[in-house]
């Protein structure tokens, strides 16, 4: 999980969410793939991104898998042992100068596991512990938003501390990025279904002499809204076959 974080927390830093890269064409392959083993044995790994490049050093193709589909640990069943347990080192290019994100990483990333390690998959819906966003005692503490501009979720992380700006943002896509902030899928049982003005910070990390909240605490104190433990469907990948890439 904590590979996981820092795979987000990594590409996170160069978007803001909710925001369109400009001129970024539509791209579903990269140009050009090269993926070698990494049998080093060190713990450092990284992903970065430059315009039209990603670097990939000493991760799981698990780790991979993930984040291009955009689940946690608990969404991603089957496959073979080695996902898990054998680390690679990938660059690969597009042909273009189009800053890479998220939202244009994911396809990229799932044509090359399609191409390269002949993953088959499907997907299905399985009864799974998530946290329901609800209207906390006292009822919300939001901004109805108003005035031009389109919706920004900008997430930012230092010292320690996490802080999510948000403008003209639904309630559906703040339960998408607390997804990505906490051990589980976040749904939407608020019922609010207007578009807000928002600021939350929160402490990443948790020690004794923290001054700021968790984001459990800093949720229902700063925004009036509350995460419950409960049962409700999700997304699982299961994965049916993968292979070994070749190193090349």
């Amino acid at each position: 999980m904590a590979l996981v974080m820092m795979i987000a927390f990594a590409v996170r830093r160069q978007l803001m969410h909710g925001q369109t890269p400009s001129a970024a064409p539509n791209l579903q392959t990269f140009e050009v793939v090269s993926i070698k083993s990494n049998r080093s044995g060190g713990d450092d790994n990284s992903m970065r991104t430059s315009p039209g490049r990603l670097t990939v050093v000493n991760m799981t193709t698990k780790s991979l898998l993930l984040y291009a589909f955009g689940v946690k640990d608990s969404q991603l069943a089957g496959g073979p042992d080695w996902l898990a347990k054998e680390n690679f080192d990938v660059v690969a290019v597009t042909g273009t100068s189009a800053d890479l994100n998220r939202a244009t990483l994911q396809p990229l990333l799932q044509s090359m596991f399609a191409d390269r390690f002949h993953l088959k998959f499907h997907r299905e819906n399985r009864e799974s512990p998530v946290y329901s966003l609800v209207a906390a005692k006292g009822g919300p503490k939001l901004t109805v938003h108003s005035g031009e501009g389109g919706p920004i979720t900008g997430i930012h992380s230092s010292a320690g501390r996490d802080r999510v700006n948000a403008r003209k943002t639904t309630m559906k896509r703040l339960a998408e990025v607390l997804s990505e902030q906490t051990d589980r899928v976040v749904i939407d049982n608020t019922g609010l279904r207007g578009e807000y003005d928002f600021s939350l910070e929160w402490s990443s990390d948790l020690t004794a002499d923290s001054e700021n909240p968790s984001i459990f605490t800093a949720i229902q104190e700063q925004l009036g809204l509350k995460l419950e433990s409960a049962k409700g469907p999700v997304q699982i990948i299961v994965i049916d076959s993968a292979e070994k890439p070749s190193d090349n």
